[in-house]
């Protein structure tokens, strides 16, 4: 790597995964989520929210499963960038010893 920096790609490759780990669970329990609210359970005085109430529930459950996709695809990324430092270091290592330097 230029300028001295190293990557260790094994360690880059388990944060991904860890990462991708973590996405899915959070896509799992974001299905866990349920919004089924009934106006009995707001009682009469309080019937106008239970829709809000459900609609808030809906849109929090999107939320985490999209927090979870990005979580996901971040790890996944991750993981490729570690193929790839890998993939990088092993050619640098033909290319100089190839040159027989």
């Amino acid at each position: 790597m230029a300028g001295g920096q190293t990557v260790d790609p094994g360690k880059l490759d388990a944060t991904g995964t860890a990462y991708g780990q973590i996405g899915e669970e959070l896509v799992d329990e974001a299905g866990r989520i349920e919004t089924g609210v009934s106006s009995a359970q707001f009682g009469r005085a309080w019937t106008h929210a239970a829709s809000h109430y459900a609609d808030a529930i809906e849109l929090y459950k999107e939320r985490v499963k999209h927090h979870g996709e990005k979580v996901a695809d971040f790890g996944d990324r991750l993981s490729k960038a570690a193929k790839s430092y890998e993939d990088g270091e092993a050619v640098s290592t033909d290319m100089i010893a190839s040159k027989q330097v």
